[in-house]
Protein backbone atom coordinates (compact mmCIF):
# COMPACT_ATOMS: atom_id res chain seq x y z
CA UNK A 1 0.00 0.00 0.00
CA UNK A 2 0.94 3.62 -0.66
CA UNK A 3 1.68 5.62 2.14
CA UNK A 4 -1.34 7.53 3.02
CA UNK A 5 -0.19 10.94 2.11
CA UNK A 6 0.76 9.45 -1.77
CA UNK A 7 -2.73 6.92 -1.87
CA UNK A 8 -5.37 10.04 -0.95
CA UNK A 9 -3.39 12.30 -3.43
CA UNK A 10 -3.35 9.74 -5.95
CA UNK A 11 -7.22 8.78 -5.54
CA UNK A 12 -7.39 12.95 -5.89
CA UNK A 13 -5.23 13.17 -8.71
CA UNK A 14 -7.13 10.42 -10.81
CA UNK A 15 -10.68 11.83 -10.19
CA UNK A 16 -9.61 15.09 -11.50
CA UNK A 17 -7.28 14.33 -14.02
CA UNK A 18 -9.13 11.61 -15.68
CA UNK A 19 -12.29 10.74 -13.96
CA UNK A 20 -12.88 7.44 -15.82
CA UNK A 21 -10.33 4.99 -14.33
CA UNK A 22 -11.06 3.00 -11.43
CA UNK A 23 -8.00 3.87 -8.84
CA UNK A 24 -6.49 0.63 -7.41
CA UNK A 25 -3.79 1.26 -4.62
CA UNK A 26 -2.54 -2.68 -4.09
CA UNK A 27 -2.14 -4.99 -6.70
CA UNK A 28 -3.76 -8.06 -4.56
CA UNK A 29 -5.76 -6.48 -2.22
CA UNK A 30 -8.86 -3.98 -1.95
CA UNK A 31 -11.35 -4.53 -4.98
CA UNK A 32 -9.20 -6.87 -6.31
CA UNK A 33 -8.59 -10.60 -5.24
CA UNK A 34 -4.89 -11.55 -5.20
CA UNK A 35 -2.46 -12.92 -2.73
CA UNK A 36 -1.88 -16.13 -5.14
CA UNK A 37 -1.11 -18.51 -3.94
CA UNK A 38 2.39 -18.45 -5.48
CA UNK A 39 2.89 -22.56 -5.74
CA UNK A 40 1.00 -25.15 -7.16
CA UNK A 41 -2.34 -26.99 -5.87
CA UNK A 42 -4.20 -29.92 -7.24
CA UNK A 43 -6.39 -29.02 -10.25
CA UNK A 44 -9.18 -29.83 -7.46
CA UNK A 45 -8.13 -27.04 -5.29
CA UNK A 46 -8.31 -24.22 -7.74
CA UNK A 47 -11.75 -25.29 -8.94
CA UNK A 48 -13.21 -25.05 -5.63
CA UNK A 49 -10.73 -21.99 -4.25
CA UNK A 50 -10.71 -19.78 -7.70
CA UNK A 51 -12.14 -18.67 -10.64
CA UNK A 52 -14.99 -16.36 -8.69
CA UNK A 53 -13.62 -13.17 -8.44
CA UNK A 54 -11.09 -10.87 -10.69
CA UNK A 55 -7.99 -12.37 -9.28
CA UNK A 56 -4.96 -10.25 -9.59
CA UNK A 57 -2.33 -12.26 -8.51
CA UNK A 58 -2.43 -16.03 -9.41
CA UNK A 59 1.57 -17.41 -9.30
CA UNK A 60 3.01 -20.49 -11.05
CA UNK A 61 6.49 -21.88 -10.06
CA UNK A 62 6.98 -24.27 -13.65
CA UNK A 63 10.07 -25.13 -13.44
CA UNK A 64 11.99 -25.32 -17.35
CA UNK A 65 13.34 -27.91 -19.31
CA UNK A 66 16.33 -29.83 -18.41
CA UNK A 67 18.37 -28.10 -21.29
CA UNK A 68 17.53 -24.63 -19.94
CA UNK A 69 18.15 -26.01 -16.12
CA UNK A 70 21.70 -27.07 -18.05
CA UNK A 71 21.86 -23.55 -19.84
CA UNK A 72 21.25 -22.05 -16.20
CA UNK A 73 23.95 -24.06 -13.77
CA UNK A 74 26.95 -25.72 -13.57
CA UNK A 75 26.22 -29.28 -14.57
CA UNK A 76 27.96 -30.17 -10.94
CA UNK A 77 24.85 -27.99 -9.44
CA UNK A 78 22.42 -29.95 -11.03
CA UNK A 79 21.20 -32.53 -8.57
CA UNK A 80 20.74 -32.68 -6.47
CA UNK A 81 18.79 -29.49 -5.28
CA UNK A 82 21.06 -26.97 -3.39
CA UNK A 83 22.25 -23.87 -2.97
CA UNK A 84 22.88 -22.81 -6.44
CA UNK A 85 19.45 -24.01 -7.53
CA UNK A 86 17.90 -21.27 -4.90
CA UNK A 87 20.34 -18.45 -6.85
CA UNK A 88 17.61 -19.29 -9.65
CA UNK A 89 14.69 -18.54 -7.10
CA UNK A 90 14.72 -22.44 -5.94
CA UNK A 91 12.27 -20.81 -2.97
CA UNK A 92 10.87 -21.87 0.16
CA UNK A 93 7.98 -22.58 0.63
CA UNK A 94 6.96 -22.88 -2.87
CA UNK A 95 9.36 -23.98 -4.55
CA UNK A 96 9.52 -27.16 -1.88
CA UNK A 97 6.02 -27.48 -1.94
CA UNK A 98 6.28 -27.53 -6.29
CA UNK A 99 9.02 -30.80 -5.65
CA UNK A 100 6.65 -32.24 -2.80
CA UNK A 101 3.91 -31.77 -5.65
CA UNK A 102 6.10 -33.86 -8.36
CA UNK A 103 7.17 -36.84 -5.68
CA UNK A 104 3.14 -37.00 -4.49
CA UNK A 105 1.50 -36.85 -7.89
CA UNK A 106 4.46 -38.87 -9.69
CA UNK A 107 6.74 -40.29 -7.69
CA UNK A 108 10.77 -39.32 -6.32
CA UNK A 109 12.69 -37.90 -9.26
CA UNK A 110 15.34 -40.70 -10.01
CA UNK A 111 17.56 -37.21 -11.30
CA UNK A 112 17.70 -33.77 -13.35
CA UNK A 113 16.23 -35.44 -16.33
CA UNK A 114 13.28 -37.33 -14.46
CA UNK A 115 12.71 -33.96 -12.10
CA UNK A 116 12.35 -31.89 -14.89
CA UNK A 117 10.35 -34.61 -17.20
CA UNK A 118 7.57 -35.14 -13.98
CA UNK A 119 7.92 -31.01 -14.00
CA UNK A 120 6.43 -30.89 -16.86
CA UNK A 121 3.89 -32.64 -16.16
CA UNK A 122 2.84 -30.90 -12.89
CA UNK A 123 3.10 -27.53 -14.84
CA UNK A 124 0.34 -28.62 -17.90
CA UNK A 125 -1.89 -29.82 -15.24
CA UNK A 126 -1.73 -26.65 -12.72
CA UNK A 127 -1.57 -24.07 -15.34
CA UNK A 128 -4.87 -25.41 -17.32
CA UNK A 129 -7.07 -25.57 -14.16
CA UNK A 130 -5.70 -22.11 -13.22
CA UNK A 131 -7.51 -20.54 -15.93
CA UNK A 132 -10.36 -23.38 -16.29
CA UNK A 133 -11.45 -22.63 -12.65
CA UNK A 134 -12.34 -19.30 -14.19
CA UNK A 135 -14.30 -20.70 -17.33
CA UNK A 136 -16.31 -23.22 -14.54
CA UNK A 137 -16.99 -20.26 -12.00
CA UNK A 138 -17.78 -17.18 -14.03
CA UNK A 139 -15.07 -14.95 -12.29
CA UNK A 140 -14.37 -11.66 -14.00
CA UNK A 141 -10.59 -12.29 -14.95
CA UNK A 142 -7.27 -13.17 -13.50
CA UNK A 143 -3.61 -11.91 -13.92
CA UNK A 144 -0.82 -14.91 -13.98
CA UNK A 145 2.19 -14.19 -12.07
CA UNK A 146 4.34 -13.94 -14.43
CA UNK A 147 4.45 -15.04 -17.42
CA UNK A 148 8.41 -15.49 -17.94
CA UNK A 149 11.14 -14.88 -14.98
CA UNK A 150 13.65 -11.61 -15.67
CA UNK A 151 16.60 -13.96 -15.17
CA UNK A 152 17.15 -18.05 -15.68
CA UNK A 153 15.08 -19.16 -13.10
CA UNK A 154 12.52 -22.31 -11.87
CA UNK A 155 9.56 -19.90 -10.85
CA UNK A 156 7.08 -17.79 -12.70
CA UNK A 157 7.32 -18.46 -16.22
CA UNK A 158 4.93 -19.95 -18.67
CA UNK A 159 8.33 -19.56 -21.03
CA UNK A 160 11.29 -19.59 -19.80
CA UNK A 161 14.44 -16.72 -20.18
CA UNK A 162 15.84 -18.06 -22.91
CA UNK A 163 12.61 -18.60 -24.88
CA UNK A 164 11.24 -21.73 -24.51
CA UNK A 165 7.91 -22.44 -23.76
CA UNK A 166 6.95 -24.76 -20.78
CA UNK A 167 4.32 -27.22 -20.42
CA UNK A 168 2.70 -24.57 -18.64
CA UNK A 169 2.10 -22.40 -21.36
CA UNK A 170 0.60 -25.04 -23.28
CA UNK A 171 -1.51 -25.46 -20.59
CA UNK A 172 -2.53 -22.29 -20.22
CA UNK A 173 -3.08 -22.35 -24.08
CA UNK A 174 -5.75 -24.89 -23.80
CA UNK A 175 -7.93 -23.83 -20.54
CA UNK A 176 -7.80 -20.32 -21.94
CA UNK A 177 -9.56 -21.10 -25.66
CA UNK A 178 -12.33 -19.08 -26.01
CA UNK A 179 -15.04 -22.01 -26.81
CA UNK A 180 -14.25 -24.85 -24.82
CA UNK A 181 -14.54 -28.20 -23.29
CA UNK A 182 -13.42 -29.23 -19.95
CA UNK A 183 -13.33 -31.41 -16.87
CA UNK A 184 -14.21 -29.29 -13.89
CA UNK A 185 -12.48 -32.05 -11.42
CA UNK A 186 -13.55 -31.10 -7.92
CA UNK A 187 -17.36 -31.40 -9.12
CA UNK A 188 -16.24 -34.39 -11.21
CA UNK A 189 -18.18 -32.80 -14.13
CA UNK A 190 -17.10 -31.72 -17.54
CA UNK A 191 -18.49 -28.43 -18.53
CA UNK A 192 -18.52 -26.62 -22.02
CA UNK A 193 -17.77 -23.30 -21.71
CA UNK A 194 -18.24 -19.78 -24.40
CA UNK A 195 -16.24 -16.95 -23.89
CA UNK A 196 -17.47 -15.58 -27.69
CA UNK A 197 -19.57 -12.83 -28.45
CA UNK A 198 -21.59 -15.15 -30.41
CA UNK A 199 -23.88 -17.67 -29.60
CA UNK A 200 -23.13 -21.08 -30.36
CA UNK A 201 -25.73 -23.32 -31.24
CA UNK A 202 -26.37 -27.45 -32.41
CA UNK A 203 -22.84 -28.10 -30.18
CA UNK A 204 -22.31 -31.99 -28.93
CA UNK A 205 -20.12 -32.57 -26.04
CA UNK A 206 -18.32 -35.61 -25.82
CA UNK A 207 -16.19 -37.59 -23.19
CA UNK A 208 -14.29 -41.10 -23.59
CA UNK A 209 -12.44 -42.54 -20.28
CA UNK A 210 -9.60 -44.83 -21.00
CA UNK A 211 -8.35 -46.96 -18.62
CA UNK A 212 -4.02 -47.35 -18.72
CA UNK A 213 -3.98 -50.12 -21.28
CA UNK A 214 -5.86 -47.78 -23.34
CA UNK A 215 -9.47 -49.72 -23.23
CA UNK A 216 -12.66 -47.87 -23.20
CA UNK A 217 -13.86 -47.87 -20.22
CA UNK A 218 -17.50 -45.49 -20.90
CA UNK A 219 -18.05 -43.16 -23.40
CA UNK A 220 -21.22 -39.94 -23.04
CA UNK A 221 -22.53 -37.58 -25.45
CA UNK A 222 -24.74 -34.80 -25.48
CA UNK A 223 -26.16 -31.88 -27.49
CA UNK A 224 -26.30 -28.50 -26.31
CA UNK A 225 -26.55 -24.94 -27.01
CA UNK A 226 -23.99 -21.95 -25.34
CA UNK A 227 -25.02 -18.11 -25.13
CA UNK A 228 -22.45 -16.21 -25.10
CA UNK A 229 -20.54 -15.63 -22.09
CA UNK A 230 -21.90 -18.55 -20.28
CA UNK A 231 -20.24 -22.25 -18.81
CA UNK A 232 -23.12 -24.83 -18.90
CA UNK A 233 -22.34 -28.57 -17.28
CA UNK A 234 -22.64 -31.54 -19.89
CA UNK A 235 -22.25 -34.81 -17.52
CA UNK A 236 -20.77 -36.29 -15.04
CA UNK A 237 -17.97 -38.18 -15.26
CA UNK A 238 -17.31 -41.66 -13.29
CA UNK A 239 -13.69 -42.61 -12.02
CA UNK A 240 -12.66 -46.05 -11.71
CA UNK A 241 -13.41 -47.86 -8.05
CA UNK A 242 -9.72 -48.64 -7.90
CA UNK A 243 -8.33 -45.29 -6.06
CA UNK A 244 -5.00 -46.72 -7.68
CA UNK A 245 -5.76 -47.02 -11.32
CA UNK A 246 -4.79 -43.78 -13.66
CA UNK A 247 -7.39 -43.13 -16.20
CA UNK A 248 -6.98 -40.86 -19.24
CA UNK A 249 -10.15 -38.61 -19.84
CA UNK A 250 -10.42 -37.46 -23.43
CA UNK A 251 -13.16 -34.38 -24.53
CA UNK A 252 -14.35 -33.18 -28.24
CA UNK A 253 -16.64 -30.23 -29.29
CA UNK A 254 -18.44 -30.28 -32.41
CA UNK A 255 -21.00 -28.92 -34.65
CA UNK A 256 -22.08 -31.75 -36.92
CA UNK A 257 -18.38 -33.33 -38.22
CA UNK A 258 -16.25 -29.88 -37.57
CA UNK A 259 -14.36 -30.33 -34.33
CA UNK A 260 -14.35 -26.73 -32.34
CA UNK A 261 -11.86 -28.25 -29.21
CA UNK A 262 -11.06 -30.90 -27.60
CA UNK A 263 -8.95 -31.17 -24.20
CA UNK A 264 -7.43 -34.24 -22.49
CA UNK A 265 -6.49 -35.11 -18.94
CA UNK A 266 -5.08 -38.08 -16.71
CA UNK A 267 -5.86 -38.76 -13.23
CA UNK A 268 -6.85 -40.98 -10.39
CA UNK A 269 -8.74 -40.67 -7.23
CA UNK A 270 -9.25 -37.06 -6.11
CA UNK A 271 -5.49 -35.42 -5.65
CA UNK A 272 -4.39 -39.12 -6.28
CA UNK A 273 -0.51 -40.57 -6.88
CA UNK A 274 -0.35 -41.48 -10.57
CA UNK A 275 2.78 -43.18 -9.96
CA UNK A 276 1.49 -45.98 -12.61
CA UNK A 277 1.62 -43.46 -15.16
CA UNK A 278 4.88 -45.53 -15.42
CA UNK A 279 3.81 -48.73 -15.99
CA UNK A 280 3.11 -47.25 -19.66
CA UNK A 281 5.31 -49.05 -22.21
CA UNK A 282 7.17 -46.89 -24.45
CA UNK A 283 6.93 -46.73 -28.19
CA UNK A 284 8.29 -45.03 -31.48
CA UNK A 285 5.92 -42.48 -33.12
CA UNK A 286 5.99 -42.04 -37.00
CA UNK A 287 6.55 -38.38 -37.90
CA UNK A 288 7.18 -36.42 -40.83
CA UNK A 289 8.82 -33.25 -41.28
CA UNK A 290 8.73 -30.35 -43.83
CA UNK A 291 10.32 -27.06 -44.08
CA UNK A 292 9.24 -24.10 -46.09
CA UNK A 293 11.34 -21.26 -45.44
CA UNK A 294 11.22 -17.62 -47.18
CA UNK A 295 14.99 -16.34 -45.86
CA UNK A 296 13.46 -14.51 -43.03
CA UNK A 297 11.46 -17.37 -41.49
CA UNK A 298 11.15 -21.43 -41.32
CA UNK A 299 8.23 -22.68 -41.35
CA UNK A 300 8.29 -26.72 -40.29
CA UNK A 301 4.83 -29.20 -40.71
CA UNK A 302 5.18 -32.06 -38.59
CA UNK A 303 2.85 -35.01 -39.07
CA UNK A 304 3.17 -37.49 -35.95
CA UNK A 305 0.63 -40.29 -35.44
CA UNK A 306 -0.10 -43.10 -32.77
CA UNK A 307 -0.55 -46.73 -34.81
CA UNK A 308 0.19 -48.22 -30.93
CA UNK A 309 -2.80 -49.55 -28.89
CA UNK A 310 -0.71 -47.44 -25.83
CA UNK A 311 -1.44 -44.02 -24.78
CA UNK A 312 1.44 -41.90 -26.18
CA UNK A 313 1.88 -39.14 -23.07
CA UNK A 314 2.83 -35.81 -23.16
CA UNK A 315 4.87 -35.68 -26.18
CA UNK A 316 7.68 -33.23 -26.66
CA UNK A 317 8.72 -32.00 -30.30
CA UNK A 318 12.30 -30.10 -29.85
CA UNK A 319 13.82 -28.12 -32.94
CA UNK A 320 17.53 -28.19 -32.75
CA UNK A 321 20.59 -26.97 -35.07
CA UNK A 322 21.50 -30.31 -36.95
CA UNK A 323 25.32 -30.07 -35.81
CA UNK A 324 25.32 -28.44 -32.36
CA UNK A 325 22.48 -30.01 -31.20
CA UNK A 326 21.81 -26.49 -29.76
CA UNK A 327 18.35 -25.57 -29.02
CA UNK A 328 16.39 -23.24 -31.69
CA UNK A 329 14.87 -20.45 -29.64
CA UNK A 330 12.66 -18.30 -29.65
CA UNK A 331 10.28 -20.37 -31.19
CA UNK A 332 6.95 -21.04 -31.72
CA UNK A 333 4.80 -24.00 -31.77
CA UNK A 334 0.98 -24.77 -32.24
CA UNK A 335 0.62 -27.10 -29.83
CA UNK A 336 3.31 -29.07 -27.50
CA UNK A 337 3.49 -31.66 -25.02
CA UNK A 338 0.25 -32.97 -26.32
CA UNK A 339 -1.13 -37.15 -25.92
CA UNK A 340 -1.90 -39.22 -28.88
CA UNK A 341 -4.43 -41.97 -27.86
CA UNK A 342 -4.33 -45.47 -29.59
CA UNK A 343 -5.03 -44.56 -33.85
CA UNK A 344 -4.88 -40.77 -33.01
CA UNK A 345 -2.87 -38.40 -35.28
CA UNK A 346 -1.87 -34.65 -35.49
CA UNK A 347 -0.09 -32.38 -37.83
CA UNK A 348 1.43 -29.02 -36.43
CA UNK A 349 3.03 -25.93 -37.08
CA UNK A 350 6.35 -24.67 -36.09
CA UNK A 351 7.64 -21.60 -37.21
CA UNK A 352 11.44 -19.64 -36.16
CA UNK A 353 13.62 -16.64 -37.50
CA UNK A 354 16.01 -18.17 -40.09
CA UNK A 355 19.14 -16.64 -38.29
CA UNK A 356 18.42 -18.60 -35.14
CA UNK A 357 19.52 -21.49 -36.91
CA UNK A 358 23.22 -20.11 -37.00
CA UNK A 359 23.91 -21.09 -40.65
CA UNK A 360 23.10 -24.79 -39.60
CA UNK A 361 20.15 -27.21 -40.97
CA UNK A 362 17.23 -28.07 -38.55
CA UNK A 363 16.26 -31.00 -37.42
CA UNK A 364 13.26 -32.17 -35.30
CA UNK A 365 13.71 -34.14 -31.91
CA UNK A 366 10.83 -35.90 -30.42
CA UNK A 367 10.72 -36.97 -27.21
CA UNK A 368 8.11 -37.53 -24.11
CA UNK A 369 6.59 -39.16 -21.43
CA UNK A 370 6.80 -42.66 -22.58
CA UNK A 371 8.18 -41.93 -25.96
CA UNK A 372 11.18 -43.39 -27.46
CA UNK A 373 13.30 -40.71 -28.32
CA UNK A 374 14.52 -40.07 -32.20
CA UNK A 375 15.77 -37.33 -34.20
CA UNK A 376 14.17 -36.80 -37.50
CA UNK A 377 15.80 -35.31 -40.39
CA UNK A 378 13.58 -32.31 -41.94
CA UNK A 379 12.27 -32.99 -45.61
Amino acid sequence: MPPKELDLAMRAATRELDGTRHYIPHSAAGTVTGYGPYDDRSPEWYFANRGKALHSELGIVAVPSVETMRAMMPATNLWPINDMWAVHDYQTPRSDNYTKRIIQRYGAPAGIDDYCRKAQMVNMETAKAMFECLRANRGSGELIWMTQSAWPALICQLYDYYFEPTAAYFGAKEGAKPLHIFWDSNADIIKAANDTLNDETHLTAEAWAYDLDGKELWHKSTRLDLASTSVKNCFYIERPADPLAVFFIKLKLRRGKKLLDDNLYWSTSKNGSCTNLDQLPHVTLPVTASKASDNQTCRLTVHISNPTPTVALMIRLKVIRANSGERVLPIFYDDNYFTLLPGENRTLAIQFAATDLAGEQPKLAVQGWNIAPEEVTIQ
